[in-house]
Formats: C-alpha cells, structure tokens, sequence
C-alpha cells in the first residue's frame, strides 16, 4: 500500500487542518489515507470528523518511537523521514517500513531543519546561536558553516539545492550554500513571518502581516528567487490571521490558511501569476462553510486538494 501521508508530531495529528489523534511527544506516526477504520480503537476521536460522513477514513499504519526525548522539526523528502530531537540527534527513517537508517548528532539542539531535495545535504541552525550548518549526508560530514549574523527564524532550500533562503524580523537574506556566503537580500522583505519556495524554482513567497486595532493587515509578498526582485503583491482584505501557506506543486497557486479570533477561521487560494483570489473557504465563503484553524497547509502531487 502507497504511503500518501505523514502527518504530525509532538502533539496532535492533522490533515487539512483537522486534529485527528494525539500522540505522544516522542512518535511519529506514518498514515493512508482512504482507508476504512476496522479496529474501533484507531477511531478518529474528533467528533466533527465522526459526524461528517464525507471525512476522509484514515488508519494509522505505523507508530515509531525510538526513544524518549521530543521530537522538534520533522522533514520528509522522498521516502525517507528526517526527525531532530531536544538532543540535537537528527534520525533519518525509512517512510515503507519504520526502520532506523541513520543518526547524526549535532552537538547541540537543532532549531530549524532542511533538507536538498536531492537528498544529499542537510541544512540546520543551532538554537541561541547564528550559526547555520550544511551537512553532507552519505557520511555526516560537516561541508561549510554559515555564520548568519542574526537570529534566523525560517530556512528553505532552492529545488536546485543552490539557494539557502532565510528570514528574520528584519528581511528575508539568500545564502550560496555550497559557498556558504550571502549573495543577496530580498526587496521590502521585512515583518516576513513565513516562506515557500515554489517547486519550479522561480518564485518565493512570503507572507506579512501587522496588527492593527481591528486585527491584523496581511500581505503576500511574491519574489523572483535569482533576482530578489518582488513580482507582485497581494493584499489581502481580511483582518484574520494567517496561520500557514504553500505553493501548489504546478507553482501556479498559493493556498493560506487564516485564523479568526472569533474562531470563525478562512482557506483560501490565489493564483500567482495575476494575483486574484480563485477559492474561498469559511469566512466571507457563499455558502458558507466553517473551517477549523489551519496551522499546516499542503498541496497534493497533482495540486487538485489540499
């Protein structure tokens, strides 16, 4: 059976938003989706899940648990599923069978991971420090640091596995990783509080976003990743809060998952190339259709869910 799904850690399991079960802080838990529950043990516990008879079924196929400490950043990429724990060991799982492939230790608690989508290096920043490390995979062996300067908050990996993007409170930087020096800042970068990169390489997107006396003022922020230069912005009228984003695997598309103070909460999706909202979810949505919080956002291979 394909594996189509790996979904959370720590403390709650999601998909498209909805909390399904809860594991402990030191799973991680494989699932397939499209299957009917047979043990009413695996029960999905949410009853908004129950009740919906259009809810996907989901069984959990595989718990792995290796030791006691927390897990805190998860990454998957290809078939294999890349952990750090509160003890600065990052573990590499395969994704079919559970198994344990291989255990580097940091040193140090890891703070933000990422992976090239070769599958060759692994990027991470040390908490309390500003200090970036790319690590060759195949031997654990330590290929260039990157002293940033700064308290980065986010990291991401060009597809070509060439650009190191990373954001703090004050803008968004680009990174030559294998040179491991800054080559650029991104055009009005500031107050970025997340960041995708576009699977075709040519576009990073950044969301923004203010507090004001009636909530918050949002933006989207679209960049030419070579060139730092902004595309476009879209300004979206809402005083929600956005909570999560991702690019669609066609890179055409944007999805953003909004949170409402009033628990009233918003997904939409916005075509990159014109700038329009082309879906609308929950708040404002005719019929209306109420939605839970969306922490996490992901497209499917084929960008026709989320």
């Amino acid at each position: 059976m394909k594996v189509q799904y790996l979904l959370g850690t720590k403390r709650s399991l999601f998909i498209v938003g909805l909390s399904l079960m809860t594991l402990a802080a030191n799973q991680l838990a494989v699932v397939a989706d499209n299957q009917i529950i047979q043990n009413p043990e695996n029960e999905v516990s949410n009853n908004n899940v129950k009740s919906n008879k259009s809810a996907i079924k989901l069984r959990l196929m595989r718990t792995i648990s290796r030791n006691n400490n927390t897990i805190t950043q998860l990454k998957i990429n290809n078939n294999t599923l890349f952990g750090a724990d509160d003890n600065g060991v990052i573990k590499l799982f395969d994704l079919q069978n559970g198994n344990l492939m291989k255990s580097i230790n940091t040193n140090a608690r890891v703070n933000l991971l990422a992976i090239t989508a070769d599958n060759k290096f692994i990027v991470y920043s040390l908490q309390d420090t500003n200090i970036i490390r790319i690590i060759k995979l195949s031997n654990g062996q330590i290929i260039n640091t990157i002293r940033t300067g700064r308290n980065v908050e986010r990291i991401a990996i060009s597809p070509n596995g060439k650009i190191l993007i990373g954001t703090d409170k004050n803008g968004v930087y680009r990174w030559d990783l294998q040179k491991g020096i800054r080559i650029g800042t991104f055009a009005q970068s500031n107050l970025i509080d997340m960041i995708d990169i576009s699977p075709n390489g040519k576009t990073l997107v950044g969301v923004g976003q203010n507090r004001n006396t009636s909530g918050y003022n949002s933006f989207v922020r679209i960049w030419d990743l070579t060139t730092g230069k902004i595309v476009r912005t879209i300004n979206p009228k809402s005083s929600l809060f956005i909570k999560s984003i991702a690019v669609s695997s066609d890179s055409s598309k944007i999805a953003l998952g909004w949170a409402g103070s009033d628990n009233v909460n918003a997904l939409n999706i916005w075509d990159i190339s014109s700038g329009k909202m082309i879906k609308n979810i929950g708040r404002d949505s005719n019929p209306f259709i109420r939605v839970p919080e969306i922490n996490s956002v992901v497209f499917s291979n084929d960008a026709k869910y989320l």
